[in-house]
Formats: C-alpha cells, sequence, structure tokens
C-alpha cells in the first residue's frame, strides 16, 4: 500500500509540473506538444511518464498524445510500474520518503499543504 502512495505521489508531483510550468503566470514556457502515440490497448485520458525520454504522455484519442517535458528521478531513484489517481486534493501537504530526504536530509518531515517549498504545488 505504502509502495502504491508513493508511486501516485510521483505521478502527481509530474503532472502538476507539467501544468505547472505550462500555465505559470500566464507564460507557456513549456507548452504540451501533439504527437503521434501508438501503445497498444492503452486508453485515451492514460498519463504515461517516460522517464527515458523525460516526456509526460496525456493518451488522446486517434493514435495522438499530449507530450509534456517534465523531470524525472536521478539515476537510482527512478521508480517503474503502474498506479491510479484515486483522488484529487488542494494543497495537499506531502511526506518525503526516505530515500528523498536522504540527499537533502534538512528537508523536514512533512511539508505542509500550500507551503512555496511543497512540490506537491502550491498556490498564493
Amino acid at each position: 500500500m505504502f509502495v502504491s502512495i508513493q508511486k501516485l505521489i510521483w505521478v502527481m508531483v509530474a503532472v502538476y509540473a507539467a501544468i505547472f510550468i505550462t500555465l505559470w503566470g500566464g507564460k507557456a514556457l513549456a507548452a504540451p506538444v501533439e504527437v503521434p502515440f501508438h501503445a497498444g490497448n492503452v486508453k485515451p485520458g492514460t498519463i504515461l511518464v517516460k522517464n527515458s525520454e523525460r516526456r509526460l504522455y496525456l493518451v488522446q484519442r486517434g493514435g495522438k498524445a499530449l507530450a509534456y517535458r517534465v523531470a524525472v528521478g536521478k539515476r537510482g531513484k527512478v521508480w517503474t510500474g503502474r498506479t491510479y489517481i484515486t483522488a484529487k486534493y488542494v494543497k495537499p501537504a506531502w511526506t518525503p520518503p526516505a530515500e528523498v530526504k536522504r540527499d537533502p536530509p534538512h528537508l523536514p518531515d512533512v511539508i505542509g499543504g500550500g507551503a512555496p517549498n511543497n512540490p506537491m504545488g502550491w498556490r498564493r
């Protein structure tokens, strides 16, 4: 269960990062690009993160997807697998996993929802 929650958090971080970069300040800093996309039986609305490409794909109908450039984990800290977005939260708190806290041990145990240093997003 804990691993699934961590995966969900990282997927949400990638999604929020892509949206934030695209919409930040009303300027299109990293606008999505529509690309051809054929990945077997992936349904429209599915979000795929391809770590090796540093891309997030939002699968569309008709063999297309919106591709966003995103940051991914460092070598050895990238997760793989499948998870599902089961809920959305406004100003979610974030608890850095132990493997994240190893690099910057000064991180607090919990970063409050809405805090500017919260990688899950913040609001003014």
